[in-house]
């Protein structure tokens, strides 16, 4: 029997980050591939596949819930530039990091009773073991 990844920890340079439940999405960076087809006339086509080298950065994206402590740490992610290491585990035993990262949202806080700040990094491909 498998079960999902789910109650995931997020530690950001070390420190524990605190993050809304189920909203931790991860994209490894290793690439994207297109796939086009060039013409020779009539019926006759081929595939021309292309590694598109833009598409492999890692990126880690989640919620926090809008505390003050919460908005001061996002502040600090964004401030701190692409000197962040994020790591990530789940209950589960799946792990991984992304170094160089990066926060490329603004903070932005929303002020209501379940208010979220939404964290946005990009950086080294994620290195999942």
């Amino acid at each position: 029997m498998s079960f999902t990844q789910s109650k995931p920890t997020v530690i950001v340079n070390g420190q524990p980050f605190p993050i809304k439940p189920n909203s931790l999405e991860i994209t490894l960076g290793l690439g994207e591939f297109k796939v086009l087809v060039e013409s020779f006339g009539g019926n006759q086509v081929a595939e021309v596949i292309s590694e598109d080298l833009e598409s492999q950065k890692g990126k880690i994206m989640f919620k926090m819930y809008n505390t003050n402590e919460n908005l001061k740490a996002a502040a600090d992610l964004k401030l701190n530039g692409a000197n962040n290491t994020v790591q990530f585990t789940t209950s589960e035993g799946l792990g991984g990091s992304m170094s160089n990262a990066i926060m490329i949202n603004d903070v932005k806080a929303q002020f209501s009773p379940d208010g979220e700040i939404d964290i946005e990094l990009e950086g080294s491909q994620v290195d999942i073991g």
